[in-house]
């Protein structure tokens, strides 16, 4: 049987193969293995999404006064660092559309932190732009919007070469809306994004804006930097206001041993559970427990967005970190939570 190769990662699959068993790129089926020539191939569904649209301010004039040759670098600089980000983030680009790159996350397979995903890959595109190889004398700048929603996705459509992500639904027509909206060097999300992402990232309320094709006024926010929330879960256990329910054995377990960390006794506590369980919850609740106790506490936290970093939270937190002295000594119990 013939087999193909990934064009993202090179890897070889089976010619009938939708997606690469490696990288999960999805890989032109055959028209011969669905029965029709250049048709459909794959069935629509009905799915979550989180749409990311980015495209560089004032392109038209920058065309216009570049030779076409720098213009060309400009693009290939910026479409190479949007490769890489969202990648690099689990994102999925869908299309170049001109100076402009649409993106999906959430597709080809879906994860509970797609939204924050997309939301830091945009923060990080803004981070880039600076630094991008552009000919000497030229900077340029971005604007991003992102949005969340329900759309209808057709998996694959191809034909021939062309190999395209047909989504339908209002969530793509809003990400660029927003990204319109957004202030050059600004990330702009949905009410819907934001609320999913809340506590994992700093927003700025906007006033509801006026957008084509939209009835009403549209409520958004502005992105403007990650907090040290690592996850949804921690963000949702920090923010929690009603008391833990049904953990009070496991709960008095680490208050134990914190008495005995206090006692000059070093105690390491391992949280293992089902996802969803409220591990973050219990480790809250025991913040909140020593809250009124001096100690220092040291919160290290990764996610599947830096599995690519080795050592990720290591320098930040080495930076981060005040000089002790003898006359503030650190309280030598400390409670830590590692994600």
């Amino acid at each position: 049987m013939a087999r193909a190769k990934c064009p993202n990662c090179a890897t070889e699959t089976e010619s009938e193969a939708a997606f690469c068993p490696a990288c999960g790129t999805p890989l032109a089926v055959p028209a011969t293995a669905a029965g029709l020539s250049g048709a459909p191939t794959r069935r629509a569904e009905r799915r979550p999404l989180t749409v990311l649209f980015c495209d560089i301010v004032g392109s038209v004039s920058l065309a216009n006064t570049l030779d076409p040759e720098d213009m060309m670098q400009v693009l290939q600089a910026f479409q190479t660092s949007c490769d890489d980000l969202i990648a690099r983030h689990g994102g999925y680009v869908a299309k170049y559309l001109g100076d402009g790159v649409l993106a999906y996350f959430g597709y080809p397979s879906a994860d509970e932190e797609d939204a924050s995903h997309a939301v830091r890959a945009a923060l990080a595109l803004q981070s880039a732009m600076g630094s991008l190889p552009l000919p000497a004398g030229i900077s340029c700048k971005a604007r991003v919007g992102v949005a969340t929603g329900l759309v209808v996705i057709n998996d694959l459509v191809s034909r021939g070469e062309l190999r395209e992500v047909g989504v339908v639904g209002e969530t793509p027509n809003l990400a660029a809306r927003l990204q319109s909206a957004a202030p050059a060097g600004g990330v702009v999300v949905a009410e819907a994004t934001q609320r999913i992402t809340a506590g994992q990232f700093t927003y700025r309320p906007l006033e509801p804006l006026t957008l084509k094709g939209f009835d009403k006024p549209v409520q958004a926010f502005e992105a403007l930097d990650a907090t040290e929330s690592g996850s949804r879960s921690r963000a949702r256990a920090e923010s929690a206001r009603t008391p833990i329910f049904g953990r009070d054995h496991e709960l008095q377990i680490l208050v134990d041993r914190w008495s005995k960390v206090q006692a000059g006794e070093g105690q390491v506590v391992l949280l293992r559970g089902e996802a969803g369980i409220g591990k973050s919850r219990l480790v809250e609740a025991l913040r909140r427990h020593v809250a009124d106790t001096p100690h220092v506490q040291s919160t290290w936290s990764c996610g599947p967005n830096t599995a690519d970093s080795a050592l990720y939270r290591s320098p930040s937190r080495l930076r981060g970190r005040p000089a002790s002295s003898e006359a503030n000594p650190p309280t030598r119990g400390a409670p830590s939570s590692n994600g």
